[in-house]
């Protein structure tokens, strides 16, 4: 097994992860259970019950590591990812996944919205296409920066219209890509609270012909606008996208319309 390193640590989808190199090959990157139950929104103890009831799926070495058993100082190395004392000492198992071993772990979930998350994980984290992003943003800025004046054909910077910048940048909406993505995500997890396209409550009708699914859609579009105070989602600040997303994923109907959510699939109304 190679060294397991923490490499530092990563916005992802509004949450704070930390960057795990090795275990798998030196310098490949791999995520710890509890990381995967935070951005999936589960219990780790619910992930760990899906390696360890499918373990026969998984290989271990290629696809996960038991860290509780084979680290010599797991106790030190284990706080550094998140965990607790406690939670090391009553954990029987603490899983660290390669990404192929994430990707059978998607498998077993099997939900639209977790392999909505694995496909973004593996852009961002994974493939390391931060890395790539971030260069990528930083030649379109110096590329803005350079049609307003802000630098001359040798590169230096001009003085007086940096006000200019920073009032696009901040002005500016997302784009048709990004618009997508947040419709996209934004009706998964309304349907995922439904309980799927095929619960009771999806295609409930109430005695004015109204549908239970059109109220939770406009109730969270309704959320979503007036948490970012904006009249529709395609204008959306473009600097605040990842915040967004990170909106979506937390997002739960209100309390009565769960319980309402909940009697309808259970045959109560």
């Amino acid at each position: 097994m190679n060294e397991i390193k923490v490499a530092g640590r990563q916005s992802f989808m509004g949450l704070d992860i930390p960057v795990v190199l090795g275990g798998f090959g030196e310098g490949k990157k791999c995520i710890s259970d509890k990381t995967i139950a935070e951005i999936h929104r589960m219990e780790v103890r619910n992930v760990r019950a899906r390696i360890t009831d499918n373990i026969k799926r998984f290989t271990e070495g290629t696809d996960f590591i038991n860290l509780k058993s084979c680290l010599p100082d797991k106790q030190q190395f284990l706080e550094t990812l998140g965990y607790t004392q406690m939670q090391i000492s009553k954990a029987e198992h603490i899983y660290i996944l390669s990404e192929r071993g994430y990707a059978k772990l998607i498998k077993i979930m099997d939900t639209d919205l977790a392999w909505k998350i694995h496909d973004k994980l593996i852009d961002e984290y994974f493939a390391l296409r931060e890395e790539r992003e971030q260069r990528r943003r930083l030649t379109e800025e110096e590329m803005m920066r350079i049609q307003l004046g802000m630098l001359d054909k040798q590169g230096e910077r001009l003085d007086g219209v940096e006000e200019r910048v920073d009032y696009l940048e901040n002005t500016m909406t997302i784009d048709y890509g990004q618009q997508k993505q947040i419709k996209n995500f934004g009706n998964e997890v309304v349907v995922n609270a439904l309980g799927g396209k095929n619960a009771p409550a999806y295609r409930y009708r109430y005695a004015d012909n109204s549908k239970m699914s059109s109220q939770c859609f406009s109730r969270f579009w309704h959320d979503f606008d007036d948490y970012f105070d904006i009249n529709a989602y395609a204008n959306l600040p473009k600097i605040r996208f990842d915040e967004a997303l990170a909106y979506i994923n937390r997002w739960q109907p209100p309390i009565n319309m769960q319980l309402e959510i909940g009697k309808i699939n259970r045959g109560e109304i």
